[in-house]
């Protein structure tokens, strides 16, 4: 009885898992200031339009009646 009673056995912190790292959300990519993509847009169609004005003039020449020759 003088000795110190025993203190109750705790009982062993369970070690705790480290929960899943999460994939933080990450912020969607921006998208680029407006006159970035402004341009692009514009560049595109252009290309396009002069590939097709080039067999257009030729189709154009042939219904206004002009054969090429």
């Amino acid at each position: 009885w003088v000795g110190s009673p025993e203190p109750e056995p705790e009982p062993e912190p369970v070690p705790v898992p480290p929960p899943e790292p999460q994939p933080e959300p990450q912020p969607e990519p921006q998208p680029l200031p407006d006159p970035a993509p402004l341009p692009e847009l514009e560049f595109e169609p252009e290309p396009v339009h002069e590939s097709k004005s080039t067999p257009t003039v030729e189709t154009r020449g042939t219904d206004r009646g002009f054969q090429p020759p």
